[in-house]
């Protein structure tokens, strides 16, 4: 029938026999998620990325559909021609385990023709974009620090299954807090507002007094870049979808927490960090993960003590950005003109 249900991959399982069975191994399977989620079959992505066994990974388009291509100056050509549609690409992916390697050889077209030499310590923050010149001058901590799935424990079906632990008045309460979730479980529910006893929560109980900064969480990078991968859609969406919960608002698992803080102006300013082009950079050069986020994006003091003079302009702050990091002319200059994709 060709359902989502009655689907189940199984070309990493072709790998595993490779690797217990053969020395060296050329295998070609679909590219995406095992690259991208260190979670996906039990952990094979990690493996291929890191267990220093990989001598090369070669990615190629499997698609003319041009949300899954990132370049201007050509147009995609399709690993194995015009009527295949393998959305997530294609991989050739080289192995040998009679050595351990610290290095392996990554390109992907649908980027560019660039060959990276990428060190397996480095596998968690690997972009799918081989000219990432900038990520070796992100150094510190990550937004990831702050990301938080199943926030405050509050699952898609909470609404269905306790009646009686929630209301549309706060009235009902001793403590009322404001909770935002599903109405019901699966693809027929909606967000809305529902009022809740404090002491439900159990998780996460420090967060219900601060400030904080959550998006949708299922594919945060896909959702952010929507189909149009630009800064300009980036920034779009960002603005869209980025939503501050004030003091005594909660919400439920489709929902990931992304920042907090007990101090307004510090959330405020991380909002205005997302408006930045650098921050849409950043976010296009994510790793495409199910339900994490900020492997790549840096994180940042935004206090007033902050060497970043959050009170300026967003284009003064990018610039501000670009001197932080050191960035050349050229990686100035590709993210400014960097605006529509290939017509």
């Amino acid at each position: 029938s060709q359902s989502q249900a009655n689907s189940k991959w199984i070309y990493y399982l072709f790998q595993n026999i490779a690797d217990v069975i053969g020395k060296k191994s050329s295998l070609v399977y679909p590219f995406g998620g095992w690259f991208d989620d260190n979670n996906t079959f039990n952990g094979f992505g990690k493996r291929i990325l890191s267990d220093g066994h990989t001598v090369s990974i070669n990615a190629f388009e499997g698609t003319n559909d041009k949300r899954a291509w990132y370049r201007k100056e050509i147009s995609p050509n399709p690993l194995f021609g015009e009527g295949v549609n393998l959305s997530a690409g294609v991989s050739i992916v080289n192995r040998d385990m009679n050595k351990i390697y610290k290095t392996f050889e990554y390109s992907n077209r649908m980027y560019s023709d660039a060959t990276r030499v990428v060190n397996i310590n480095d596998w968690e923050t690997l972009s799918p974009n081989p000219d990432f010149t900038i990520g070796v001058k992100l150094l510190g901590e990550k937004l990831k620090e702050y990301v938080s799935n199943k926030t405050f424990g509050i699952e898609s079906d909470f609404i269905e299954n306790n009646p009686k632990l929630y209301s549309l008045e706060p009235t009902q309460f001793k403590e009322p807090i404001k909770l935002l979730t599903n109405d019901k479980a699966g693809s027929a529910g909606r967000a809305k507002w529902f009022y809740i006893e404090r002491a439900t929560i159990e998780k996460n109980i420090n967060l219900i007094d601060q400030y904080k900064v959550a998006m949708p969480s299922a594919y945060p990078k896909k959702t952010l870049v929507s189909g149009i991968p630009t800064i300009e859609q980036v920034l779009s969406r960002a603005s869209e979808i980025i939503q501050i919960f004030e003091p005594k608002e909660v919400f439920g698992r489709s929902k990931m927490l992304i920042f907090h803080s007990t101090e307004k102006v510090d959330v405020e300013n991380f909002i205005k960090y997302t408006q930045t082009r650098f921050f849409a950079y950043m976010v296009l050069n994510e790793p495409n993960r199910s339900f994490s986020f900020g492997f790549v994006i840096p994180l940042l003091d935004y206090t007033q003590k902050s060497e970043i003079d959050w009170s300026k302009s967003i284009s003064d702050i990018d610039q501000q950005l670009f001197k932080k990091y050191r960035l050349s002319k050229e990686e100035i200059a590709f993210i400014e003109e960097n605006v529509q994709p290939m017509a």
